[in-house]
């Protein structure tokens, strides 16, 4: 058994937190006939098979605690929601394609269910803390689930709302798979994979790839039966497709959501004619200062917003994105001296963590509008022309000093 089997066993029973399962038959005295059913399950590997032997010796043998952590045990929390009656299951070619019959009919089987009750209950809890947590955490990024549904079970708590989660895929898999029947493909060449493995003991990661892979190096350590092998290759394909669909559902929903959002934007800040980029540089050079510029500086400048238009446009509709995904702040550690060191007469360093903006969200705000082109230019305009004034004056003054001291001033 693993230590995280160990403690699921622990935490169901109500087993002392030091129980030490490896002086188990030297600590405990036994009958013979209670050796044989608690040896026959802790070979069989299944967490179920393993508790229902120790709840079956009670608490005259080991000292089991009578109020079990959480109110839980292992078969009030592990019965999955089934089929309400048994299925017709198309059978699928090689292509997972339907057959169909002569009459043009596709060819179906009656279907109640990939798994065994004991079965579920067992996978529930031989789930790690670790597995169920990236769980949780691939189903909330996948949009399968939010992190609302699992709450403080965040983490890889199997609580209540985890554990209607799990049966969820339970479900899924008996009443939407349908290339995973005894003929199929899939079926084959899972059952092939994991035969080999076994008899070759060795490990392979095409088989429960996402829990990690089958490790059957030491045959002493895993005796996991192949019929609990492949139904957890059913279950964690099961779960994987899941994702992949919630993945796809909700990439077209921002696709659809950026859509959306993109023409308002469109529809706000709409592209101008030459002409009334030309009329705007116009009106807005006359109020500074008070007459117009040329026809040429007006075509010029009226060019030059048009061009501008694309990349304003643009930097609006990724600045939106970023404010609608939350991704206008990066989270980032930064290493600050505080000091020197008395002792190594060294910089002691420590990191802080701090919130800094997103590099590609402020480039977004530093992209000029049409407007400011035209704004821009009328200000270096001004410039110029305060420039060109304060020389004229000083030229003025510098030609009535010198008249002044000519005439004896």
């Amino acid at each position: 058994m693993t230590p995280e089997q160990e403690q699921e066993i622990i935490e169901t029973v109500g087993l002392p937190t030091d129980f030490d399962f490896n002086t188990i038959y030297d600590t405990y005295v036994l009958t013979p006939k209670q050796q044989e059913v608690l040896s026959k399950a802790i070979v069989s590997g299944i967490t179920l098979d393993i508790v229902n032997a120790i709840e079956a010796i009670g608490s005259s043998v080991f000292p089991i605690i009578e109020e079990v952590p959480g109110g839980q045990s292992l078969t009030s929390i592990g019965t999955r929601t089934v089929l309400d009656e048994p299925r017709l299951m198309p059978i699928l070619d090689d292509s997972n394609e339907p057959t169909y019959n002569e009459e043009g009919v596709y060819n179906t089987v009656n279907f109640s269910g990939h798994f065994q009750n004991d079965f579920v209950a067992s996978l529930i809890f031989s789930l790690n803390t670790s597995t169920v947590d990236r769980m949780q955490r691939d189903a909330i990024s996948s949009g399968l689930k939010t992190e609302e549904y699992f709450g403080e079970e965040i983490g890889g708590d199997k609580g209540v709302q985890t554990i209607n989660f799990i049966n969820e895929i339970f479900l899924y898999a008996d009443s939407q798979i349908n290339d995973w029947h005894e003929n199929s493909t899939n079926f084959s060449n899972a059952s092939t994979n994991i035969k080999k493995t076994i008899e070759d003991r060795t490990f392979s990661y095409d088989v429960n790839t996402y829990f990690g892979g089958l490790d059957y190096r030491d045959r002493a350590n895993n005796t996991t039966p192949f019929e609990i092998i492949l139904q957890k290759e059913i279950f964690g394909n099961a779960f994987t497709r899941m994702l992949d669909n919630a993945s796809e559902a909700k990439k077209q929903s921002e696709l659809l959501t950026d859509k959306k959002s993109e023409d308002m934007i469109r529809q706000q800040f709409g592209p101008k004619t030459k002409l009334q980029y030309e009329e705007f540089y116009d009106e807005s050079y006359y109020a500074t200062f008070g007459y117009y510029p040329s026809d040429e500086e007006k075509s010029e400048t009226a060019i030059q917003m048009a061009e501008q238009y694309n990349p304003y446009l643009q930097s609006l509709v990724a600045k939106d994105k970023f404010e609608r995904m939350n991704e206008t702040m990066n989270t980032v550690s930064e290493r600050v001296s505080s000091g020197v060191s008395p002792v190594t007469e060294r910089p002691i360093e420590n990191y802080v963590t701090m919130e800094k903006i997103n590099p590609d969200y402020a480039a977004t705000l530093s992209v000029d509008s049409p407007e400011n082109i035209s704004d821009d230019k009328i200000k270096s305009r001004v410039t110029n022309v305060n420039s060109l004034r304060e020389a004229s004056n000083a030229k003025t003054e510098a030609q009535e000093d010198i008249m002044s001291f000519l005439v004896g001033g």
